[in-house]
């Protein structure tokens, strides 16, 4: 966060509220966001084992990954999966 605020020349406090009252997430629950919804597409779009899609989106645990996957989609990577590709 700190280097996005040099980067910008606001305050880490500022950035953050104002990106908040803009966007309605957090800097890092946005950049969540946008590795869950990439996660989606790998999901359905390769073969790649979920472990592999959340090493590659710079998840260093899978298991978290998979937290924050369920808390922003409701379901696990393996439901959605299942949801998506089976209809179950």
């Amino acid at each position: 966060m700190a280097e996005l605020s040099d980067l910008v020349h606001l305050s880490t406090y500022y950035l953050s509220r104002a990106f908040k009252q803009t966007t309605g997430f957090t800097v890092i629950e946005y950049f969540n966001k946008l590795k869950i919804d990439k996660a989606k597409e790998l999901i359905l779009e390769s073969d790649k084992k979920i472990k592999e899609i959340a090493l590659e989106l710079g998840f260093a645990d899978e298991f978290y990954f998979s937290r924050i996957f369920k808390r922003t989609e409701g379901m696990s990577p393996s439901e959605y999966y299942s949801k998506i590709v089976h209809g179950v």
